[in-house]
């Protein structure tokens, strides 16, 4: 999963100048092919090859040698406007391929690979949008997405006139993700092979519109039929003529139904995952001359929730070699909370060399998180932790580069984060209960906390490493050219 993206945002026009790009670009998204009405009036054909690469975390060395996660995305998208043919009524062809690939491995020195998750996708779309007399324009795109299923896109605009601006868009995917745990994790009971699999099928209607003028005062936002949950709105205004105020807001809401499978013993959980993200921001845009200056705020949640109960008697016998229904039923629990501040400066040249440069603050808190496994059977719990609350300060450091070579335009943009500081909340006793004195004896072993010690009580051992490491980056390369 990228997880940099979700801080460190933007395209490779936005990305150099913060990294808090928060607020939506329609012609980066209609680039995409999200918003595909938006290419009708295409005048040049244009080719555009993308890669993003999304380091999140390597570690070379310590007790969790070997541990990496990575996100990478390479994209080409070609569009063919159809003037010479169709004169009256513009329309273009658009074509999109892309390839998407990403590892999720946990490692331990003394227990080896914890966790493993290889993804790779693969994905095509094709399309046609048109626009038609009465400010009319139409658009729609089928594709495959791997072993994911077929895509489909369509979508309609509407603009009466120049201060109303209306759509509609419904869109349909399919993906396919798996983490797999290896069999031996577990030094204390026989643990088989298991895997998770998760078919993520993305259908949603978006209904939405746009007032006003980008150069005095506008209003705009939509929201997804099916999920009223999932909304966003952006509102703007300009009261002097090189300054323009921002606010935002929106949020997002992903479900999963899927099951777990151990190796040998086939379904043994359902498992029901859900994440909701909410982000309140706002900004300036400051033209200087030579530039724009560009300073945004968001406050971000990022909450989690997830349950899992046994199928019959598949757990017990993939795990205790018994046949007995213990009722097994698992749920947990998390929240992240994030505020960013963010200063940047881009200097755009039509025909020339342009950069950005941009620094953001970022504080990343984890609120208190617990998990318990439970049995209906016996009526109790078996199991039962709490995360005590974390806090972790960086820097983030973005750049970007923009060069024309002949017809074609190269652009670059990077962002990095830097740990500044981390702790965790300690659980503080009560003034009237002194701590005890241990009574003398013999000394005591060392707590076996088994491979999964990392994930119970020791979140700021994470955090040391965290600082020891580095905090991730993300890398964007375009190449582009209108022949």
């Amino acid at each position: 999963m990228p997880i940099l993206r979700l801080f460190l945002d933007g395209d490779v026009d936005r990305l150099g100048s913060g990294g808090a790009a928060v607020f939506r670009d329609r012609w980066a998204e209609a680039r995409r092919l999200e918003r595909p009405t938006l290419l009708a009036t295409q005048e040049r054909p244009e080719l555009r090859l993308s890669l993003e690469n999304e380091a999140i975390l390597r570690m070379d060395a310590g007790r969790y040698a070997g541990t990496e996660a990575w996100d990478r995305k390479l994209r080409l998208t070609a569009l063919v406007p159809l003037r010479p043919v169709f004169d009256e009524i513009p329309a273009t062809v658009f074509v999109g391929v892309r390839r998407e690939t990403g590892r999720l491995h946990l490692a331990t020195s003394e227990d080896g690979t914890l966790i493993d998750s290889v993804e790779s996708r693969d994905g095509v779309d094709v399309g046609v949008a048109t626009a038609l007399p009465w400010g009319v324009s139409l658009a729609g795109s089928v594709g495959a997405n791997g072993e994911g299923g077929p895509s489909w896109l369509l979508e309609a605009r509407y603009r009466p006139g120049p201060l109303v601006e209306a759509w509609y868009r419904r869109r349909s995917a399919s993906w396919d993700y798996q983490l797999t745990v290896p069999d031996g994790v577990s030094r204390k009971i026989q643990s088989p092979e298991v895997n998770y699999r998760i078919d993520d099928l993305q259908s949603e209607s978006e209904l939405g519109a746009e007032l006003g003028r980008r150069n005095v005062a506008w209003l705009t936002g939509g929201i997804v039929l099916e999920d009223v949950q999932d909304l966003w709105a952006e509102a703007g205004g300009k009261p002097l003529p090189w300054l323009a105020l921002r606010l935002g807001f929106d949020s997002e809401v992903y479900r999963f139904d899927d099951t777990m499978e151990a190796d040998g013993t086939g379904t043994i959980a359902q498992v029901d995952l859900g994440m909701r993200r909410e982000r309140y921001f706002g900004g300036f845009d400051a033209e200087t001359g030579k530039g724009q200056i560009r300073g945004r705020y968001v406050h971000s949640s990022l909450t989690g929730a997830s349950q899992g109960e046994e199928v019959g008697t598949a757990a017990a016998r993939a795990f205790l070699q018994v046949d007995y229904d213990m009722g097994l039923f698992f749920d947990g629990g998390y929240r992240i909370e994030g505020h960013q501040f963010a200063l940047g400066w881009d200097r755009h040249v039509e025909d020339g060399v342009g950069f950005a440069v941009g620094a953001q603050f970022f504080r990343m808190l984890l609120h208190p998180t617990d998990f318990s496994i439970t049995s209906g059977t016996l009526q109790r719990a078996l199991a039962a932790e709490e995360i005590r609350p974390a806090r972790a300060d960086l820097l983030g450091l973005t750049g970007a580069l923009y060069v024309p070579v002949g017809r074609f335009r190269l652009a670059a943009a990077v962002g990095q984060y830097l740990p500044i500081a981390a702790e965790q909340q300690r659980l503080d006793r009560p003034p009237t209960q002194p701590e005890p004195t241990p009574a003398p004896g013999p000394s005591q072993p060392p707590r076996d906390e088994g491979p999964y010690e990392w994930l119970t009580g020791s979140v700021g051992k994470a955090l040391d490493k965290l600082a020891k490491y580095g905090g991730g980056n993300r890398l964007l390369f375009e190449i582009s050219t209108e022949l």
